[in-house]
């Protein structure tokens, strides 16, 4: 064989450890941008402590499930350690097995619910399915705190209304 022949075989060579390389790379690139689409696209359901003002001097007190995410979630199982009021947890466990459509939230009133443990802490597990994957989140919740939501008087009145005609 020739210099030249030697040249076009490792020419050769080179090429198809180069084609290999893309190969790999557009594989990786690809299982990446499903992970990406995967986490863009799912739902993230969330618990949150909510105190809103009805009136001067009177609020009340919310635990928030909410989907933030972009596709429904369905609730698969719903866990509450530190409220001990059986309504609340019969309202709360009433989710499971339901959907929550993306940016859809459902409220609990907390309102003279016993909670134990100083009435500071609860900890709520929730476990839901979305896209054929399953997710489980874990929230304590400082519960003599929270996001207080201050409205008019007018507005709190309705509200309160509202609120009371659903529970």
């Amino acid at each position: 064989m020739q210099t030249s022949d030697w040249i076009n075989v490792a020419l050769c060579i080179l090429s198809f450890v180069l084609s290999i390389v893309s190969v790999g790379t557009a594989i990786a690139t690809l299982l990446q941008n499903r992970q990406m689409i995967e986490n863009a696209t799912r739902p993230y359901v969330a618990i949150s402590y909510e105190t809103v003002c009805v009136a001067p001097n009177k609020n009340n007190r919310y635990i928030v499930v909410k989907n933030y995410g972009q596709t429904a979630a369905e609730i698969k199982e719903i866990d509450c350690l530190g409220v001990q009021d059986d309504l609340f947890l019969r309202q709360l466990s009433n989710l499971v097995g339901g959907s929550l459509a993306p940016q859809q939230r459902r409220m609990y009133s907390l309102q003279g619910r016993p909670v134990s443990g100083g009435g500071k802490h609860a900890t709520f597990t929730i476990t839901y399915c979305g896209n054929r994957k399953k997710y489980s989140e874990s929230t304590t919740l400082q519960l003599n705190s929270g996001s207080l939501v201050y409205r008019s008087a007018e507005e709190s009145y309705a509200l309160q209304e509202i609120a009371e005609r659903l529970l």
